[in-house]
């Protein structure tokens, strides 16, 4: 199966890979009861057209119940990470800037809620800085229309070295869910938590 999009269509392309052969309600079995697929799973590979979630390298899954106003992810095992990935910024060329801005956001809060994690990890820390700096350095281009090639490399580099969807995340699903919000846009006002 190919994911072409953003984080939401990549989780979703995950949760089809687990489910199409499930003989169970794949909500209950994976997103209530958090169980491992046992059935046959779809080979998912992924071209991305927005960066900020990274959900083109782990195994996560976040979905959102819309009649139960929630939004649950499980983090399945290797078998479920997508096959290959296709990062290339000119492909993020026709995003909306709003959408563009909330990557960044989504990105920064990633690297965050690790650099305030509480861990005394000081080279991790100043990568984490670096990666930062260099997010708020090609932000500004951004503004200017996403044909910046330069801006949109760091948004991608920016992602893929920063942190790997730490637990304050968890909080923001909840709060997405039951308000219909795409994870971008609901961390924008919400500070790194620990």
């Amino acid at each position: 199966m190919l994911s072409v999009g953003g984080g939401s269509c990549r989780d979703y392309a995950k949760a089809v890979s687990v489910s199409a052969w499930c003989d169970e309600d794949p909500w209950e079995k994976y997103y209530l009861r958090m169980e491992d697929p046992d059935n046959q799973l779809i080979p998912v590979g992924c071209v991305l057209t927005m960066v900020g979630t990274g959900s083109e390298m782990n195994a996560g899954s976040v979905i959102t119940n819309h009649a139960a106003k929630l939004k649950i992810g499980h983090v399945f095992g290797e078998e479920v990470f997508p096959k290959f990935s296709i990062l290339n910024p000119e492909y993020t060329y026709t995003l909306p800037h709003y959408q563009m801005v909330a990557g960044i956001y989504d990105i920064m809060n990633h690297i965050t809620e690790q650099y305030f994690s509480g861990e005394d990890d000081s080279t991790s820390d100043y990568l984490m800085e670096g990666l930062m700096r260099s997010l708020i350095h090609s932000e500004p281009g951004g503004r200017e229309g996403p044909q910046e090639l330069r801006g949109q490399e760091q948004h991608h580099v920016g992602r893929h070295l920063g942190a790997e969807h730490p637990a304050g995340h968890g909080q923001i699903h909840r709060l997405g869910g039951a308000h219909d919000r795409p994870v971008h846009a609901a961390l924008t006002p919400t500070p790194p938590t620990a």
